[in-house]
Formats: C-alpha cells, structure tokens, sequence
C-alpha cells in the first residue's frame, strides 16, 4: 500500500443513504450480544464526489465505535478505520486499506471480532476498479498443442522445490469483483463465448476484459504490426501484410454503416479507464477476410466464430480459438528450459500463462488446472518477500481466467 497519511478536511455522510445498507458486527470479548452498525451502501457515490485526496468521512456510529473512511493524500488508497471511545479517548480497532484490487488488514485490537468488513472493500473495488493500460510485452512460452508435452511441463513444475507459502496481512479479492465491472458489456461477452463454445461465461468475461486492456495498451508491435495478438493467451500471432491488411480494412470500416448497408458485424464494446470512458468496435471476421487468415495459417479448431478489435495503438486483437498445431502458424516460442530457469517476475508469470494456455486448450487438463495453480503459488511464494506480491500471486493461483494475465501485469509490473 502506498500513502495513508493522516486527513485535512472532513465531511459527513447523509444518513439518508442508509436506504440500502452493509452491516458491521463487532463483539468484544466478554459480550454475549454483538454491535449492530449500519453503514450506508451509497456512501462511495458520495464520497467520490465530495472527498479530496487526503479528506475522510464519518460513515457510522453504534455504541461507542465510529467507522471513518478516508482517501490517502496521492487519491488512490482507501482506509477504512474502525475505532471505539473509551473514557473519551479514541482508541482504534482496526484499520482496512484498499488499492486496486487488493485489501491490507491492521487490527490493533485483536480481542475485538469484526465482520462485515470485507463486504464494503468488495463495494469499494467494485465501484473504482478502471481498465489500465499495460506495458504490454506478448507472452511467450512453450508450445503447448501437444497434450503431452504439456503433461511433461506440469510434471517438472511440480519437481520445482516448493515453499510453504508467507502469511500476508494482504487479502485479494480479484475476478469477482469484476463480475460488476464499470461498463462492462454482456453483448461482447455472448460475442466471444459464441468464439469458444465449451468454454465457461468466466472465461468469455475475462477474454473480454483482456481485449478492453490490450485496446488502452501503448504497446506497438516492432515489425509495423503484421501480427495479431490472441486475446486470450496474449500471444503474437504472424501474419502476411495482406492479410493483415484485410484486418485492418474490417476494423476500420465506417462505424456508422450497418450490417444491412454491407457493414460488417460489430458490437460496441465501452471500457471505463482512468482518462475516462473509451469505445472501440468488437468486429466479425467475414468469411473472405477468415479465410485470407487461414491461408496463412490462422484458423480456428473448429468452425467458432472469429472478431478482431483495432486498439488505439494499431496493433489488432484476434477473439478467436486458435489452432495452435494448425500447418503455417508463425508464433513466438520459448523453450521449456528457458522458461522454468527464468527466475525474474515475468518467468514466474510465464509459468502461470503455460498452466492456463494448456488448460484452456486440452479440455483433458482443464480437471487439472486447481491443483496445477496451488502448485505454482507454492513454488513462485518464496521468489519474493514482498507480502503485497506475495497476497497477489495468491490472487492469481485463485483467478484462473484469461485476465489475470492483464491484472497480473498491472499488480505485479506496473511499479
């Protein structure tokens, strides 16, 4: 967590926003009948539009405890800071810190039990959580078409000498919380999972919300951008200049014309970012254009559908259930070797990316994907000390669809 310095100005919630209420029970021991506080579930609407960077808010009394929440001076960590009066003296319980996607306990109390907090960090990631833009790099791993190749690859990530993982004074709450992501759009989600038919709605969610970070992404492809990057595995896909060419010419067809008019088949899809709210078209690849693609060896499994998106920095998205042994794909690959002797950041994100790339392919390993995930976790804890990255790998092993690629890099790359 970065700055929780203490508040400059004060304001009061309108205890008319208690209409729809979290409740908080605190019992302290000793006490057979818990504290019943009610705290509004308006209170982030509006907190958000009256409290300054560094200002807090009374969100509830009951008893003799007092709920306060409070920005940090830099606007980007909350605190929740429960506190109790004892003979006029303020002597604080706990204190709960959110950023991003990730929650930091501190009880200093520890004999006082509260419930009810993680409900309003939930409500608090809910209402704030924006689509970064990522210094994307594409992923590049091993080859994983073969499934058992991959069943090799598992098995010498299992050999790693594992860790018993560090307790943290960090929770991650993670891809639930996106279920109720800012704008997020339930047309593209039925687009893409009509592109992976024996797939889950998760999965389709979070292909979607990895399409949404790839269009804000700065990243540019080195080679003037004749690849696609596969939305769900983040991987570079090469291509011919004309078929690319075809790409582009589908993605830039005029937005205003309709299917009827000889458009092609788009759905709007609307990201909420920090610069604010941007649109980009989720487009079909009509059968000409699909087959240009096959030709030079991008096609899918089986006859799914296929939509490309343009992002803002030219390089195209692909939605699509790639034929990863198809003849003539050109892809980038790492060696397994190179991948389980990487002992940086992004090795250990590779590996994750491997677990999660073969699973989503061979429906054989997907009953494997829980266990494979808490393998890494207890391989990959020890690799840092750090409690904050150490609560988000936790995060990861937890959140098993295609975004946590694009969470990944932000939690854990963006410092």
């Amino acid at each position: 967590m970065r700055d929780h310095s203490t508040s400059v100005t004060t304001y009061t919630i309108k205890s008319a926003m208690a209409v729809e209420s979290i409740c908080l029970f605190i019992s302290p021991p000793g006490v057979d009948v818990a504290t019943r506080m009610v705290v509004p579930k308006g209170f982030l609407v509006l907190s958000s539009k009256e409290l300054a960077s560094g200002a807090s808010a009374q969100l509830a009394s009951a008893d003799r405890f007092e709920l306060v929440y409070q920005l940090s001076s830099d606007g980007e960590t909350s605190c929740i800071s429960l506190s109790r009066r004892d003979a006029g003296t303020r002597v604080a319980v706990c204190d709960m810190y959110v950023l991003d996607r990730t929650v930091k306990y501190a009880h200093h109390c520890p004999e006082i039990q509260v419930s009810g907090m993680r409900r309003i960090a939930n409500h608090i990631i809910k209402k704030k959580q924006l689509m970064y833009g990522l210094r994307f790099v594409p992923t590049v791993i091993p080859a994983y078409a073969d499934v058992d190749a991959c069943r090799g690859v598992f098995g010498a990530i299992r050999a790693c000498k594992a860790y018993t993982p560090v307790e943290s004074p960090y929770e991650t709450h993670g891809q639930a919380c996106f279920k109720t992501f800012n704008h997020f759009n339930c047309k593209s989600v039925s687009r893409i999972l009509s592109s992976f038919p024996d797939q889950t709605l998760g999965f389709a969610r979070g292909v979607c919300l990895n399409v949404a970070a790839l269009h804000v992404s700065p990243h540019v492809s080195q080679d003037g951008g004749q690849r696609l990057i596969v939305a769900h595995t983040l991987q570079d896909v090469f291509i011919e200049k004309r078929a690319f060419d075809a790409v582009k010419k589908l993605c830039t067809f005029d937005a205003g014309s309709t299917r009827e008019s000889g458009g092609p088949n788009a759905n709007v899809l609307t990201i909420a970012t920090a610069n604010g709210v941007v649109r980009t078209r989720l487009v079909s690849v009509d059968s000409a254009t699909r087959q240009t693609l096959a030709e030079g060896g991008v096609r899918t499994r089986a006859s799914s559908a296929m939509y490309v998106c343009l992002n803002v920095n030219g390089s195209v998205s692909l939605v699509a259930d790639v034929d990863m042994a198809g003849p003539g794909l050109r892809t980038s690959e790492q060696s397994v070797s190179d991948m389980l002797a990487d002992d940086s950041l992004h090795g250990a994100l590779n590996r994750l990316r491997f677990i999660n790339s073969a699973c989503a392919y061979h429906a054989e390993l997907r009953p494997e994907l829980v266990a494979m995930s808490l393998v890494w976790r207890a391989v990959e804890s020890a690799r840092s000390s750090d409690d904050y990255q150490n609560s988000v790998k936790f995060m990861l092993a937890k959140d098993r669809t295609p975004a946590i690629h694009t969470f990944a890099c932000h939690d854990l790359c963006l410092e």
